[in-house]
Protein backbone atom coordinates (compact mmCIF):
# COMPACT_ATOMS: atom_id res chain seq x y z
CA UNK A 1 0.00 0.00 0.00
CA UNK A 2 1.19 3.35 -1.14
CA UNK A 3 2.27 5.67 2.01
CA UNK A 4 -0.21 8.50 2.24
CA UNK A 5 0.58 11.76 3.99
CA UNK A 6 -3.17 13.02 5.29
CA UNK A 7 -3.37 16.83 5.46
CA UNK A 8 -0.61 17.66 3.33
CA UNK A 9 -2.93 18.27 0.61
CA UNK A 10 -6.67 19.35 -0.70
CA UNK A 11 -7.71 16.36 -1.59
CA UNK A 12 -11.79 14.64 -2.41
CA UNK A 13 -13.34 14.55 1.00
CA UNK A 14 -10.95 17.03 2.75
CA UNK A 15 -10.93 17.84 5.73
CA UNK A 16 -13.94 15.23 6.66
CA UNK A 17 -11.35 12.35 6.14
CA UNK A 18 -8.77 13.94 8.38
CA UNK A 19 -11.36 14.85 10.97
CA UNK A 20 -12.53 11.15 11.07
CA UNK A 21 -9.13 9.66 11.01
CA UNK A 22 -8.22 12.06 13.45
CA UNK A 23 -11.61 10.92 16.03
CA UNK A 24 -10.95 7.25 15.60
CA UNK A 25 -7.00 7.62 16.38
CA UNK A 26 -8.63 9.85 19.55
CA UNK A 27 -10.83 7.25 20.58
CA UNK A 28 -7.87 4.89 21.40
CA UNK A 29 -6.19 6.53 23.52
CA UNK A 30 -9.21 6.34 25.59
CA UNK A 31 -10.36 10.03 26.11
CA UNK A 32 -13.74 10.49 27.41
CA UNK A 33 -14.58 14.01 25.63
CA UNK A 34 -13.15 14.47 22.42
CA UNK A 35 -12.46 17.90 21.12
CA UNK A 36 -12.41 17.67 17.00
CA UNK A 37 -9.56 20.29 16.40
CA UNK A 38 -9.07 21.32 12.67
CA UNK A 39 -6.53 24.52 12.56
CA UNK A 40 -5.81 26.46 9.02
CA UNK A 41 -3.96 27.53 7.10
CA UNK A 42 -1.47 24.89 7.32
CA UNK A 43 2.16 25.92 7.64
CA UNK A 44 4.33 22.97 7.01
CA UNK A 45 7.45 24.80 6.49
CA UNK A 46 6.84 26.72 9.58
CA UNK A 47 7.49 24.64 13.00
CA UNK A 48 5.33 26.65 15.11
CA UNK A 49 1.81 24.83 14.48
CA UNK A 50 3.54 21.57 15.03
CA UNK A 51 5.41 22.77 18.56
CA UNK A 52 2.22 24.39 19.85
CA UNK A 53 0.16 21.34 19.28
CA UNK A 54 2.91 18.66 20.35
CA UNK A 55 0.69 17.84 23.63
CA UNK A 56 -2.60 18.55 22.56
CA UNK A 57 -3.33 14.60 21.47
CA UNK A 58 -2.79 13.86 24.85
CA UNK A 59 -5.43 16.63 25.64
CA UNK A 60 -7.86 15.21 23.73
CA UNK A 61 -7.92 16.97 20.93
CA UNK A 62 -8.32 15.36 17.85
CA UNK A 63 -6.01 17.59 15.65
CA UNK A 64 -6.91 17.86 11.44
CA UNK A 65 -5.37 20.14 9.22
CA UNK A 66 -7.33 21.86 6.85
CA UNK A 67 -5.05 22.10 4.22
CA UNK A 68 -7.61 24.26 2.03
CA UNK A 69 -8.39 27.19 4.27
CA UNK A 70 -11.72 27.79 2.88
CA UNK A 71 -13.52 24.52 3.72
CA UNK A 72 -12.72 25.37 7.70
CA UNK A 73 -16.68 24.51 7.83
CA UNK A 74 -16.91 20.90 6.51
CA UNK A 75 -15.65 20.22 9.98
CA UNK A 76 -19.15 20.32 11.46
CA UNK A 77 -20.71 17.37 9.45
CA UNK A 78 -18.48 15.56 12.38
CA UNK A 79 -20.67 17.41 14.93
CA UNK A 80 -21.80 14.60 16.41
CA UNK A 81 -18.72 12.04 16.95
CA UNK A 82 -16.94 14.88 19.11
CA UNK A 83 -18.36 16.88 22.52
CA UNK A 84 -16.81 20.10 20.61
CA UNK A 85 -15.75 20.65 17.12
CA UNK A 86 -13.51 23.76 17.18
CA UNK A 87 -11.53 25.42 14.04
CA UNK A 88 -7.95 27.37 15.26
CA UNK A 89 -7.76 30.03 12.47
CA UNK A 90 -4.42 31.40 11.87
CA UNK A 91 -3.31 33.78 9.68
CA UNK A 92 -6.16 34.99 8.14
CA UNK A 93 -4.48 36.86 4.95
CA UNK A 94 -5.53 33.63 2.98
CA UNK A 95 -8.97 35.07 2.93
CA UNK A 96 -8.06 38.42 0.74
CA UNK A 97 -5.01 37.23 -0.61
CA UNK A 98 -4.92 37.70 -4.63
CA UNK A 99 -7.78 39.98 -4.95
CA UNK A 100 -7.39 42.50 -7.34
CA UNK A 101 -10.30 44.76 -6.81
CA UNK A 102 -11.38 46.48 -4.00
CA UNK A 103 -15.05 44.96 -4.98
CA UNK A 104 -13.57 41.60 -5.01
CA UNK A 105 -11.89 41.79 -1.72
CA UNK A 106 -15.31 42.87 -0.21
CA UNK A 107 -17.07 39.76 -2.41
CA UNK A 108 -14.75 37.46 -0.75
CA UNK A 109 -14.85 38.92 2.72
CA UNK A 110 -19.03 38.78 2.34
CA UNK A 111 -18.25 35.12 1.67
CA UNK A 112 -16.70 34.33 4.83
CA UNK A 113 -18.54 36.00 6.83
CA UNK A 114 -20.96 34.49 5.87
CA UNK A 115 -19.43 31.07 5.88
CA UNK A 116 -17.73 31.76 9.63
CA UNK A 117 -21.70 32.70 10.59
CA UNK A 118 -22.78 29.43 9.43
CA UNK A 119 -20.70 27.50 10.92
CA UNK A 120 -21.02 29.54 14.62
CA UNK A 121 -25.03 28.92 13.94
CA UNK A 122 -24.24 25.17 13.25
CA UNK A 123 -22.52 24.72 16.93
CA UNK A 124 -18.98 25.20 15.39
CA UNK A 125 -16.59 27.28 17.55
CA UNK A 126 -13.97 29.58 16.73
CA UNK A 127 -10.10 29.91 18.23
CA UNK A 128 -7.50 32.97 16.51
CA UNK A 129 -4.49 33.31 17.30
CA UNK A 130 -3.77 37.03 16.77
CA UNK A 131 0.05 36.74 14.89
CA UNK A 132 0.08 40.05 13.52
CA UNK A 133 -0.83 43.75 13.66
CA UNK A 134 -2.63 43.02 9.90
CA UNK A 135 -1.33 40.57 7.29
CA UNK A 136 2.49 41.58 5.84
CA UNK A 137 1.27 42.00 2.79
CA UNK A 138 -2.15 43.50 3.03
CA UNK A 139 -3.62 45.42 -0.32
CA UNK A 140 -6.82 46.51 0.66
CA UNK A 141 -6.23 47.61 4.24
CA UNK A 142 -9.97 48.94 5.21
CA UNK A 143 -11.53 45.39 4.45
CA UNK A 144 -8.63 43.69 6.49
CA UNK A 145 -9.51 45.61 9.41
CA UNK A 146 -12.83 44.73 8.82
CA UNK A 147 -12.33 41.44 8.65
CA UNK A 148 -9.83 41.38 11.39
CA UNK A 149 -12.91 42.72 13.84
CA UNK A 150 -14.93 40.08 12.05
CA UNK A 151 -12.93 37.57 13.31
CA UNK A 152 -12.13 39.08 16.44
CA UNK A 153 -15.90 39.54 17.24
CA UNK A 154 -16.95 36.06 16.04
CA UNK A 155 -14.09 34.36 18.12
CA UNK A 156 -14.58 31.92 21.02
CA UNK A 157 -10.98 32.10 22.23
CA UNK A 158 -8.63 34.76 21.30
CA UNK A 159 -5.49 33.29 22.02
CA UNK A 160 -2.68 36.00 22.24
CA UNK A 161 1.43 35.04 22.97
CA UNK A 162 2.13 38.40 24.99
CA UNK A 163 0.32 40.10 27.64
CA UNK A 164 0.63 43.17 25.70
CA UNK A 165 -0.97 42.15 22.32
CA UNK A 166 -4.53 43.82 23.22
CA UNK A 167 -2.97 47.22 24.20
CA UNK A 168 -0.87 46.88 20.66
CA UNK A 169 -4.07 46.11 18.41
CA UNK A 170 -6.08 48.50 19.94
CA UNK A 171 -5.43 51.42 16.82
CA UNK A 172 -6.71 48.40 14.84
CA UNK A 173 -9.61 47.08 16.91
CA UNK A 174 -10.29 45.94 20.05
CA UNK A 175 -10.11 42.54 21.38
CA UNK A 176 -12.83 41.70 24.21
CA UNK A 177 -10.75 41.17 27.33
CA UNK A 178 -12.97 38.06 28.67
CA UNK A 179 -12.32 36.13 25.67
CA UNK A 180 -8.17 36.37 25.33
CA UNK A 181 -6.21 33.41 26.73
CA UNK A 182 -2.52 34.30 26.79
CA UNK A 183 -0.13 31.70 25.80
CA UNK A 184 3.51 32.59 25.01
CA UNK A 185 5.33 31.53 21.50
CA UNK A 186 7.29 28.40 22.54
CA UNK A 187 10.94 27.91 21.92
CA UNK A 188 12.17 26.32 18.51
CA UNK A 189 13.93 23.78 21.39
CA UNK A 190 14.28 20.37 19.43
CA UNK A 191 12.73 21.29 16.54
CA UNK A 192 15.83 21.88 14.39
CA UNK A 193 19.51 19.44 13.92
CA UNK A 194 21.50 21.17 16.74
CA UNK A 195 24.48 18.99 16.37
CA UNK A 196 27.03 21.08 14.96
CA UNK A 197 29.21 23.15 16.58
CA UNK A 198 30.19 26.75 16.80
CA UNK A 199 33.99 26.11 14.93
CA UNK A 200 32.73 23.83 12.51
CA UNK A 201 29.73 26.25 11.57
CA UNK A 202 31.87 29.35 11.15
CA UNK A 203 34.81 27.07 8.42
CA UNK A 204 31.80 25.92 6.57
CA UNK A 205 30.59 29.73 6.17
CA UNK A 206 34.08 30.53 5.54
CA UNK A 207 34.46 32.81 8.62
CA UNK A 208 36.86 33.48 11.12
CA UNK A 209 37.40 32.77 14.92
CA UNK A 210 37.57 36.46 15.90
CA UNK A 211 34.26 37.87 13.58
CA UNK A 212 31.58 39.07 15.09
CA UNK A 213 28.73 37.43 13.73
CA UNK A 214 25.11 38.30 13.34
CA UNK A 215 22.23 36.79 11.67
CA UNK A 216 19.07 38.02 10.54
CA UNK A 217 17.00 34.16 9.44
CA UNK A 218 13.62 33.98 7.95
CA UNK A 219 11.63 35.50 4.50
CA UNK A 220 12.93 38.88 3.91
CA UNK A 221 10.27 41.39 3.60
CA UNK A 222 10.01 44.95 3.58
CA UNK A 223 8.61 45.46 7.23
CA UNK A 224 11.01 43.29 8.92
CA UNK A 225 13.65 46.85 8.54
CA UNK A 226 16.32 45.14 6.32
CA UNK A 227 17.30 48.09 4.48
CA UNK A 228 17.29 50.35 7.60
CA UNK A 229 19.49 47.66 9.56
CA UNK A 230 22.31 47.46 6.30
CA UNK A 231 22.35 51.21 6.46
CA UNK A 232 22.86 51.37 9.86
CA UNK A 233 25.75 48.35 10.27
CA UNK A 234 27.32 50.01 7.42
CA UNK A 235 28.09 53.03 9.15
CA UNK A 236 28.79 50.73 12.43
CA UNK A 237 31.05 48.43 10.69
CA UNK A 238 33.19 51.61 9.45
CA UNK A 239 33.94 52.69 13.30
CA UNK A 240 34.00 49.34 14.69
CA UNK A 241 36.32 47.12 12.10
CA UNK A 242 35.65 44.35 9.30
CA UNK A 243 35.79 41.97 11.83
CA UNK A 244 31.96 42.11 12.31
CA UNK A 245 29.82 40.18 9.66
CA UNK A 246 26.51 40.14 8.91
CA UNK A 247 24.54 36.54 7.29
CA UNK A 248 21.31 37.19 5.58
CA UNK A 249 19.35 34.29 4.81
CA UNK A 250 16.04 33.49 3.72
CA UNK A 251 13.77 34.03 0.64
CA UNK A 252 12.86 36.83 -0.84
CA UNK A 253 9.30 38.30 -1.29
CA UNK A 254 9.51 38.71 -4.69
CA UNK A 255 9.17 42.88 -4.16
CA UNK A 256 12.01 45.37 -6.24
CA UNK A 257 12.66 46.93 -2.79
CA UNK A 258 13.94 43.62 -1.13
CA UNK A 259 15.73 42.73 -4.35
CA UNK A 260 17.71 46.30 -4.60
CA UNK A 261 18.40 45.03 -0.69
CA UNK A 262 19.93 41.76 -1.73
CA UNK A 263 21.92 43.55 -4.51
CA UNK A 264 23.65 45.55 -1.93
CA UNK A 265 24.35 42.98 0.76
CA UNK A 266 26.47 41.55 -2.23
CA UNK A 267 28.36 43.98 -3.19
CA UNK A 268 28.91 44.23 0.64
CA UNK A 269 32.41 43.01 2.08
CA UNK A 270 30.79 42.36 4.89
CA UNK A 271 27.53 40.65 4.56
CA UNK A 272 26.97 37.02 4.04
CA UNK A 273 23.96 35.89 1.86
CA UNK A 274 21.69 32.90 1.11
CA UNK A 275 18.72 34.41 -0.60
CA UNK A 276 16.35 31.39 -0.78
CA UNK A 277 14.71 29.18 1.40
CA UNK A 278 16.54 27.93 3.90
CA UNK A 279 16.58 23.91 4.00
CA UNK A 280 16.03 23.23 7.87
CA UNK A 281 18.85 21.49 8.23
CA UNK A 282 21.19 24.33 7.87
CA UNK A 283 19.39 26.54 10.47
CA UNK A 284 22.00 24.94 12.81
CA UNK A 285 24.85 26.50 10.59
CA UNK A 286 23.99 30.16 10.64
CA UNK A 287 22.74 29.94 14.00
CA UNK A 288 25.92 28.62 15.54
CA UNK A 289 28.38 30.41 13.49
CA UNK A 290 26.52 33.76 14.86
CA UNK A 291 27.42 35.70 18.16
CA UNK A 292 23.74 37.60 17.36
CA UNK A 293 20.38 37.02 16.27
CA UNK A 294 18.82 40.34 14.75
CA UNK A 295 15.01 41.18 14.93
CA UNK A 296 15.22 44.80 13.32
CA UNK A 297 11.25 44.72 12.47
CA UNK A 298 9.67 48.12 11.52
CA UNK A 299 6.49 46.40 12.44
CA UNK A 300 5.65 43.56 14.13
CA UNK A 301 3.59 41.83 17.04
CA UNK A 302 5.50 38.53 17.83
CA UNK A 303 8.27 37.14 16.71
CA UNK A 304 9.38 33.81 16.45
CA UNK A 305 12.95 34.77 14.92
CA UNK A 306 13.88 36.00 18.40
CA UNK A 307 12.91 32.41 20.00
CA UNK A 308 14.57 30.69 17.41
CA UNK A 309 17.74 33.09 18.30
CA UNK A 310 17.26 32.11 21.96
CA UNK A 311 17.04 28.55 21.09
CA UNK A 312 20.58 28.45 20.47
CA UNK A 313 21.50 30.71 22.90
CA UNK A 314 22.31 33.56 20.97
CA UNK A 315 21.21 37.09 22.48
CA UNK A 316 19.04 39.03 20.50
CA UNK A 317 19.25 42.29 18.79
CA UNK A 318 15.84 43.61 18.51
CA UNK A 319 13.69 46.66 17.48
CA UNK A 320 11.21 47.97 20.22
CA UNK A 321 8.10 46.50 18.67
CA UNK A 322 4.78 44.50 19.66
CA UNK A 323 5.95 41.56 22.50
CA UNK A 324 9.20 41.83 22.30
CA UNK A 325 10.07 44.30 24.87
CA UNK A 326 7.92 42.40 27.14
CA UNK A 327 9.53 38.99 26.87
CA UNK A 328 13.03 39.66 26.16
CA UNK A 329 14.96 40.58 28.98
CA UNK A 330 18.24 43.06 29.01
CA UNK A 331 20.05 39.75 30.48
CA UNK A 332 20.63 38.42 26.69
CA UNK A 333 18.74 41.47 24.88
CA UNK A 334 19.43 44.67 23.47
CA UNK A 335 17.18 46.48 21.57
CA UNK A 336 17.74 49.30 18.85
CA UNK A 337 16.51 53.05 19.84
CA UNK A 338 15.35 53.42 16.40
CA UNK A 339 15.48 52.43 12.83
CA UNK A 340 17.47 55.46 11.98
CA UNK A 341 21.49 54.65 11.03
CA UNK A 342 22.52 56.39 14.25
CA UNK A 343 19.95 54.50 16.22
CA UNK A 344 21.33 50.89 15.19
CA UNK A 345 24.81 52.07 15.19
CA UNK A 346 24.12 52.64 18.93
CA UNK A 347 22.07 49.68 19.53
CA UNK A 348 25.10 47.48 17.87
CA UNK A 349 27.67 49.41 19.94
CA UNK A 350 25.39 48.56 23.08
CA UNK A 351 24.77 44.80 22.65
CA UNK A 352 28.89 44.11 22.59
CA UNK A 353 28.19 43.76 26.34
CA UNK A 354 26.13 40.70 25.39
CA UNK A 355 29.06 38.98 23.90
CA UNK A 356 29.54 36.51 27.16
CA UNK A 357 28.63 33.31 28.32
CA UNK A 358 26.37 34.81 31.30
CA UNK A 359 24.36 36.07 28.15
CA UNK A 360 24.28 33.53 26.24
CA UNK A 361 23.14 31.24 29.14
CA UNK A 362 20.24 33.61 30.14
CA UNK A 363 19.22 33.24 26.55
CA UNK A 364 19.41 29.69 27.02
CA UNK A 365 17.60 29.61 29.83
CA UNK A 366 14.93 31.98 28.53
CA UNK A 367 13.83 29.49 25.90
CA UNK A 368 13.94 26.00 28.13
CA UNK A 369 11.20 28.23 29.89
CA UNK A 370 9.25 28.10 26.90
CA UNK A 371 9.58 24.34 25.46
CA UNK A 372 7.14 23.34 22.96
CA UNK A 373 5.76 20.65 25.89
CA UNK A 374 5.34 23.07 28.31
CA UNK A 375 3.68 25.20 26.14
CA UNK A 376 1.65 22.86 24.40
CA UNK A 377 0.33 21.23 27.96
CA UNK A 378 -0.78 24.73 29.97
CA UNK A 379 -2.38 25.59 26.78
CA UNK A 380 -4.35 23.12 25.75
CA UNK A 381 -5.64 22.63 29.22
CA UNK A 382 -6.66 25.96 29.12
CA UNK A 383 -8.52 25.96 25.91
CA UNK A 384 -9.98 22.73 26.43
CA UNK A 385 -11.54 24.71 30.04
CA UNK A 386 -13.09 27.27 27.60
CA UNK A 387 -14.12 25.74 25.29
CA UNK A 388 -16.30 23.09 27.08
CA UNK A 389 -17.22 26.05 29.21
CA UNK A 390 -18.52 28.44 26.80
CA UNK A 391 -18.24 31.44 29.20
CA UNK A 392 -14.99 32.60 28.55
CA UNK A 393 -15.81 35.39 31.98
CA UNK A 394 -15.25 32.61 33.98
CA UNK A 395 -11.83 31.15 32.82
CA UNK A 396 -8.35 32.15 34.19
CA UNK A 397 -7.10 34.59 31.23
CA UNK A 398 -3.97 33.50 30.94
CA UNK A 399 -1.97 29.96 30.58
CA UNK A 400 0.45 29.85 33.26
CA UNK A 401 3.65 27.74 32.15
CA UNK A 402 4.33 25.43 35.07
Amino acid sequence: MKLHFAGFRDEEGSPLNEGLGALKYLESLEHEESILFGYTPVARMNPFQGLLYSAFWDEGFALTPVAKANKFDKLIALKDYASTVAVHLHWHSTVLAGASTRREARDRLAEFQDQLGQFKESGGQLVWTVHNLLPHDATFIDEEIELQSFIADSSDVIHTMSHGAAESMSGLLELNAERILMAPHPSYIGAYENYVGRHEARVTLGLRRDDTVYVILGALKPYKGLQEFLTGFGEFVAHAGASHKLIIAGEPDGSEEIAEFLRTCKRHPNVLVDDRKIPAGLVQYYMNAADFAVVPYLRSLNSGAALLGASFGLPVIASRQGSLPEILDPAFAEFLPDASPAGIRVGLQRAQRLRTEHARDAASLFANQLTPQSVSTTFARSLRRRLQAGNASTIPTEAKIP
